[in-house]
């Protein structure tokens, strides 16, 4: 009786044992289909990406800053801050501005045209000639549009009451200037984007009465990026005015 007991006990251990093994064994192969169909679906995600890769095509992005830039603005005493100017040389008044009071002999007196009130030109403005010396030069008419595009807006004693309206146009740049046959070329680069519709006549006269307060210029051409300058790209009538028929070119006559 105890042997039939202790055989049934043992059948019952190897039962279980056999169990154990066939439910790891199961286990385990559950594991490795599973790894293998992951390994499958990785193959083909690699295979496609490296297809995708062969499909695109790369487009360079090229960065292309543009701005006006003077070549005499080297040496212009003007500070250029993302395509605008910062003129800062002071408007000088009084004595002293002509050099004469330097007790040197190596520079030129330049006659700058400024614009103060109390006339007829634009909003009631006038222009004065206010001297200023420069380095020695025989290009009388060059160092006179340099300083002019040199100086500030804005006199530091403000009881002159004498501005450079020029320096308000900020994005404007002097480049050079030509004189034959008493016709004098300026160049300018840039926009004529100014501080105002006053300042448009002020502005005007500045640049005209720079180059025909000289004897030796009979006629004035003004040129913004190698074009003749057109007034009427300002203009703002709707066509009520002669423009665009009638193109209001920038050339004065003394």
């Amino acid at each position: 009786m105890k042997s039939k007991i202790l055989i049934i006990i043992i059948c019952i251990i190897s039962i279980s044992i056999g169990t154990y093994y066939i439910i790891q064994w199961k286990k385990l192969q559950d594991k490795e289909q599973a790894l293998s169909q992951q390994l499958v679906v990785e193959e083909k995600i690699d295979s496609k990406s490296e297809s995708d890769q062969k499909d695109t095509i790369e487009i360079p992005v090229f960065e292309k800053n543009i701005e006006f830039v003077s070549n005499q603005n080297s040496t212009l005493n003007v500070e250029l801050k993302n395509s605008e100017r910062t003129p800062n040389r002071p408007i000088c008044i009084g004595e002293g501005c002509n050099g004469s009071m330097s007790g040197a002999d190596d520079y030129t007196t330049v006659r700058i045209p400024l614009i103060t009130q109390g006339g007829t030109i634009g909003c009631g403005s006038k222009i004065i000639f206010a001297p200023h010396a420069v380095a020695k030069t025989a290009a009388i008419i060059d160092a006179t549009y340099r300083t002019l595009f040199e100086l500030q807006e804005n006199s530091d004693i403000p009881e002159d009451n004498i501005r450079n309206v020029v320096a308000g146009y900020t994005q404007l740049f002097y480049d050079s200037v030509t004189l034959q046959n008493g016709i004098a070329k300026l160049y300018l680069t840039g926009s004529m984007y100014g501080p105002g519709h006053c300042a448009e006549p002020d502005m005007k006269a500045q640049i005209e009465q720079s180059a025909l307060q000289f004897d030796t210029v009979n006629k004035l051409e003004v040129y913004i990026n190698n074009e003749i300058f057109n007034w009427c790209s300002l203009d703002m009538s709707n066509g009520e005015g002669s423009c665009p028929e009638e193109p209001k070119l920038w050339i004065v006559n003394k």
